[in-house]
């Protein structure tokens, strides 16, 4: 009765929290308090998953292995990532961002958000939780910066895996470990969805995967009816505030409850009311799906959209006849759920993930056409679950089982592959040519963005080809980009320098370098060059500025003998800006910037043997300035993790595998048949 009561009170608040959203207007602190109880109720969700897989995951297991090897693979996916966005990483928001973040970020600003706004659709998508993340990073750092979004997003989707991995080993009785940590290894080193990694709005994915996931354990691991299973429930929908396709997670629950129950491992009685429900709230969750994006038969195109769903399903190969083979493992296990006298956790939750990853490649089929990288990450849900009952497969047979090589050598072999994997991501070997592109791209978008914001010239967004700009359409571009609130917080790669007047200025002018070295047009850049340099010594000084932000961000080029570049805070010492006694391009330099008002100095006495060129500042936020930190020491995360997962490995309490019969948790009863 008392839990009744308090579901009563929660969806009454929820519900009267519902119909005031037109009536009130939000900052970032109203953003803030939200995000704390959906937060909340995500610990609820973790608390309840970690305590239903605890009872089913066998005596507790001693020594530090497994800990080092769930840290080393957190690490190694998160290193990883983190290699990817350090080599094509860019901090000019992309696309979606323009469409999300550019509208959102001036009303948050001046606490003038409509709550309604966090639900609105876009595309076909209701994507809360993402722009939740991006409300909370702004306010965090201070500003817009797409590539403190991808850190973050990564740190997200390695503690997915690395709780993924921990959940199996659960289930599985904690055994088996070393498997677990090798195959979701290989699958979080690799990039194969490098959309997700490098694009600044796509922790909608991720959410997706960590919410469905987590549903699907909840339900299939609870008891119905109680807290932790509605808290499964409830998963489901905060997944379907990800994407559109959030209630496909319940749809898998339902189809495996079902074959339980037609196979007769579940009683009926018992779980029909449970099936009614989770269909029930999937139709809900169907509902939040635009209108306009719901499927329309009148469209349908069934040899086309097949062929699609053919090709999805056959990922990561390319042809919609090898799907057969890719999925031939979970065909064999639903053969084996009608043999079995009962089945085990672990063969439900790895059914459920099986059906997600099928359904969800229907919308996918239906809606893109085709599969872009940005939904591999889905794609490889469903080849993890059939590579683990491959796994067992072949441990229930006892001439596998029984044999040395196959108890410790296949998992080293496996551990050689995924260094092998490891280092042909590290040293980007066989990437995706659109991949490769996108450093180029994304240097013109830069150039061609910045260019606009600083001189407000439309000639450089409109007219411009295909991705040479950020965003599809210039007009919206511009719009967004006038805004006086938004320009306070965008990047340090496309914001106006700060306003920078001279004092004394002395053989420094605009533009003046030399005729090989490139120039920045996007940039407010100040030389000494000359051709015929009539002047000893060449001075510049600013008058007094103070910025908003920590950090300065400088283009500086030349340098030698004589020549120097410096912030002279008032009532402080002297900040060098080293420019590398380098010539032959431009180098970023970032500094500090005091916190007192400071006055910029620049200074050429190298007569006619030097010259020194530098660009107004713009400023950088502490976050994103420490954020870079950690991406430049990217291999060392990766190396450490490798480090760390090897010695987990080789700790690790040898254990036998699962043999044939009732100790394997997937094929209990093999068919005398199956070879």
């Amino acid at each position: 009765m008392q839990k009744s009561k308090t579901i009563v009170i929660l969806i009454t608040c929820i519900v009267m929290s519902g119909c005031s959203l037109h009536l009130v207007k939000w900052s970032t602190q109203e953003v803030a308090w939200f995000s704390c109880l959906l937060l909340v109720l995500t610990g609820c969700m973790l608390f309840a998953a970690n305590r239903v897989t605890l009872e089913r995951a066998g005596a507790p297991s001693s020594g530090i292995g497994p800990v080092l090897c769930l840290a080393g693979l957190f690490l190694l996916i998160w290193g990883s990532k983190l290699n990817l966005i350090n080599a094509f990483g860019s901090d000019v928001p992309f696309w979606d961002q323009w469409g999300i973040e550019g509208i959102l970020y001036p009303a948050v600003l001046q606490g003038k958000l409509h709550p309604s706004l966090l639900f609105q659709p876009y595309n076909e998508h209701r994507p809360l939780l993402t722009r939740l993340l991006s409300i909370m990073l702004l306010k965090l750092d201070g500003q817009w910066d797409p590539i403190v979004v991808m850190v973050v997003d990564s740190l997200l989707y390695s503690l997915i895996l690395t709780g993924f991995c921990l959940v199996l080993w659960r289930l599985a009785g904690r055994k088996n470990l070393p498997v677990f940590c090798i195959m979701i290894g290989i699958i979080g080193v690799l990039h194969f969805s490098w959309e997700n990694t490098l694009g600044g709005m796509h922790s909608c994915f991720y959410f997706l995967l960590g919410f469905s996931v987590l549903a699907i354990v909840l339900l299939l691991c609870s008891r119905p009816f109680t807290i932790s299973w509605f808290l499964g429930l409830a998963a489901t929908l905060f997944g379907q505030f990800s994407l559109s396709t959030g209630f496909v997670a319940l749809l898998a629950v339902a189809c495996v409850l079902l074959l339980n129950c037609i196979s007769g491992t579940q009683n009926l009685k018992e779980s029909l009311w449970a099936i009614v429900v989770i269909i029930a709230v999937a139709i809900l969750g169907y509902q939040l799906v635009p209108v306009s994006q719901k499927f329309v038969f009148e469209r349908f195109d069934l040899i086309g959209s097949s062929r699609v769903f053919g090709n999805t399903a056959a990922w990561p190969f390319r042809h919609w006849a090898l799907a057969a083979i890719v999925w031939s493992p979970f065909f064999i296990l639903i053969r084996n759920q009608f043999r079995a006298k009962e089945t085990s956790r672990l063969a439900q939750v790895l059914l459920a993930l099986g059906v997600w990853a099928l359904l969800q490649a229907v919308p996918i089929a239906w809606y893109r056409g085709s599969s872009a990288s940005r939904y591999r990450d889905i794609h490889a849900v469903g080849l993890l679950a059939n590579l683990v009952i491959t796994f067992y497969f072949c441990a229930a047979h006892r001439s596998l089982s029984n044999n040395s090589f196959w108890r410790s050598g296949a998992t080293w072999l496996g551990a050689a592959i995924l260094v092998i994997c490891t280092a042909m991501s590290a040293l980007h070997f066989k990437e995706s040519t659109v991949m490769l592109e996108k450093p180029r791209l994304s240097g013109i978008q830069e150039v061609n963005t910045a260019s606009y914001v600083l001189t407000g010239d439309p000639s450089s967004l409109v007219g411009k080809p295909l991705f040479h700009i950020p965003f599809y359409s210039a007009d919206f571009l511009m719009s967004v980009l006038t805004d006086p609130v938004l320009r306070r917080v965008l990047p340090a790669g496309i914001r106006a320098p700060l306003a920078i007047e001279p004092a004394e200025s002395l053989g420094f002018s605009p533009g003046a370098i030399p005729p090989g070295l490139p120039t920045l047009p996007h940039r407010r850049v100040l030389g000494s060059w000359s051709a015929d340099k009539g002047l000893s010594r060449s001075e510049y000084l600013s008058n007094p500025i103070s910025g908003s932000f920590r950090w300065l961000v400088f283009d500086v080029a030349g340098g030698g003998p004589g020549i120097s570049l410096e912030i002279l805070p008032s009532g402080g010492m002297a900040i060098p800006i080293n420019p590398g006694g380098q010539s032959g391009g431009w180098k970023k330099v970032v500094v500090e910037a005091p916190r007192a008002p400071f006055r910029l100095h620049a200074s050429d006495g190298s007569g006619h043997d030097g010259w020194l060129a530098f660009s107004l500042p713009r400023e950088l936020a502490g976050g994103g300035y420490y954020i870079r930190r950690i991406l430049s020491a990217n291999l060392f995360v990766l190396a450490f993790g490798m480090i760390s997962l090897f010695a987990g490995l080789i700790t690790l309490p040898k254990e036998n595998l699962p043999l044939h019969g009732s100790d394997n948790p997937i094929f209990p009863e093999i068919p005398q048949e199956l070879p």
